[in-house]
């Protein structure tokens, strides 16, 4: 298949914000898999390894099937971004080029180096070299085209959580898995089961490859397709979901049901402005708020579970 490649560049008063909204318009249309470049992003200093450049300017890049329908899509994503850029009073350039199948697969790579989440956790490309240092986890990505390559706010906030509330041995469900970051990280911190549903088969098949990838033993994995927790048998002692605010906001009626009593729930994909909302609606659904962690504009919240 080829790709229509459809480049944003953003000017205003604040850019990040922007490339933000924009990075939302592209998945509120299905285009999960978008590449955010952002010159005042810098690798921390005496970052080892396979470090990032700086780019010249504030964009976000999505693909587009070359094809009628992904034509459609596109048209639908204009319209929504020449709403968001006059909601938010920023101008958007668009570019547009067509990619032959071989050439995006090599283009996008070029954005994504590693990514230090935590003083033990490290998301590495699986193109990209990285000496890891003594104690740290190592989290081997690639993503294709599914969303979750650890350089997002909301999969840094995550895993984070992820990381302080997760206890080894337990079960962990990622809801919207993606490219499986989020299940690998689980693993890699002990827990003893790890499951992850999409609605996205492409996602599906990403995340398991990614599994593979990382040596997680094939008894202790399952990822299937389907909505929300469709099809999800079983009950959990964590249950994470990086996904948009509105799309939590359903989640909680039935969340319930996949999640051990006191068992937690982590949450993310929720900027700033809709974390009351959100908040609002998980103690509505019978869930304790235990913490709320900013990172940039965007908020990661867990949760326990009070119910039966």
């Amino acid at each position: 298949m080829n790709w229509i490649e459809v480049r944003v560049t953003v000017q205003g008063e604040d850019p990040p914000l922007a490339a933000e909204m924009v990075a939302e318009g592209f998945r509120s249309v299905g285009i999960k898999g978008v590449v955010v470049e952002d010159p005042s992003e810098q690798p921390p200093e005496g970052w080892p390894g396979d470090g990032p450049g700086r780019p010249s300017e504030t964009a976000v890049t999505g693909y587009f099937p070359d094809s009628a329908a992904g034509r459609e899509t596109l048209a639908l994503f204009e319209t929504q971004l020449a709403k968001i850029a006059a909601v938010h009073a920023f101008r958007a350039t668009v570019q547009q080029r067509r990619r032959a199948e071989e050439d995006w697969a090599e283009s996008w790579k070029n954005h994504f180096h590693p990514q230090r989440i935590s003083a033990g956790l490290v998301v590495k490309p699986s193109w990209r070299d990285y000496p890891a240092l003594p104690g740290e986890k190592i989290i081997e990505l690639d993503p294709g085209m599914a969303f979750g390559t650890g350089t997002h706010p909301t999969t840094v906030a995550t895993l984070r959580l992820i990381e302080r509330y997760l206890l080894p041995g337990q079960r962990f469900l990622d809801v919207g898995t993606g490219s499986g970051i989020l299940m690998i990280g689980a693993a890699l911190l002990g827990a003893g089961a790890v499951h992850g549903v999409d609605n996205d088969e492409t996602a599906v098949a990403v995340a398991r490859d990614n599994l593979r990838r990382n040596r997680i033993a094939a008894s202790r994995w399952r990822v299937h397709h389907g909505h929300l927790t469709a099809g999800t048998d079983g009950r959990y002692h964590l249950v994470a979901a990086n996904i948009l605010a509105d799309v939590i906001l359903d989640l909680l009626a039935d969340v319930g049901r996949v999640t051990l009593p006191g068992g937690t729930l982590v949450c993310s994909g929720i900027l700033e402005r809709q974390a009351d909302q959100v908040t609002a609606g998980m103690q509505a659904a019978g869930y304790e708020v235990l913490e709320t962690l900013p990172i940039e504009e965007w908020v990661g919240i867990a949760a326990r579970w009070d119910g039966a």
